[in-house]
């Protein structure tokens, strides 16, 4: 029985749906933007067992001025991190994504804030938040997406793109 329950998780369908806003997101290109006004930042990989995009979100939890959230997410629809696993191009392009847009947001902070790589104060170091989740309650299972954040203040957004290109 558990054997089942995990095989069907692991073998859903991860085509595009067209009910899904992320699934309507991934075929945008870098630098257009979404309905709500994120920008998409970041892309590698071109199908559902490969790509990967990241979009700048206008919505932040603090002051949109100077904090920032990324989400980074498949193109697929995957609803669960375990599906990952079941592409290998994709598990990698996961992680030079992540790796790509984290060295990014280091980038930014550091050069527009004057912060350091060791720093002996929270004023000078750098604070970074990731959030992911995943679910089989049917009411919240969604597109999988992962959120990159600030803790602290990032003082020019628009700066990220130059450091992603």
């Amino acid at each position: 029985m558990m054997g089942n329950e995990i095989h069907k998780l692991i073998n859903e369908n991860v085509s595009l749906r067209k009910d899904c806003d992320f699934c309507n997101e991934s075929r945008l290109e870098v630098r257009e933007t979404t309905n709500y006004g994120a920008a998409i930042i970041y892309k590698i990989g071109n199908t559902i067992e490969n790509g990967w995009f990241a979009t700048l979100s206008p919505k932040t939890g603090g002051d949109p001025t100077k904090d920032f959230t990324i989400q980074l997410m498949p193109l697929a629809h995957l609803t669960h991190f375990s599906q990952i696993n079941s592409y290998t191009e994709l598990a990698k392009n996961y992680g030079l994504a992540f790796s790509r847009i984290s060295e990014a947001v280091y980038k930014v902070m550091m050069e527009k804030n004057n912060l350091k790589a060791k720093s002996d104060s929270k004023d000078f170091g750098i604070s970074i938040a990731i959030y992911g989740k995943c679910t089989t309650w049917k009411e919240k299972k969604e597109h999988l997406h992962i959120k990159i954040f600030r803790l602290e203040v990032i003082s020019d957004n628009r700066i990220l793109w130059i450091a992603l290109f």
